[in-house]
């Protein structure tokens, strides 16, 4: 999620890209990560983060060397 947030160009356009930062700031400043994710989240669309986030990861390649393995590696 955060390779998402800090690397696609929709996450930049959209603003998110500065949301990992700020919850490490915020974590930071309460001591309490899911107050600070609460915060930092607050006002978000979720469900169009998570679209996004589920599309940017199903267009990664994965390298042939690990398709042709086969298997459970």
């Amino acid at each position: 999620m955060n390779y998402f947030l800090l690397t696609s160009p929709v996450a930049k356009a959209k603003g998110w890209s500065t949301l990992p930062v700020r919850l490490i700031e915020a974590i930071k400043g309460s001591g309490d990560g899911e107050k600070a994710t609460d915060k930092v989240f607050q006002g978000q669309d979720l469900k169009a983060m998570e679209a996004e986030w589920k599309k940017f990861v199903l267009a990664i390649p994965i390298p042939k060397h690990l398709m042709d393995k086969g298997g459970d590696q």
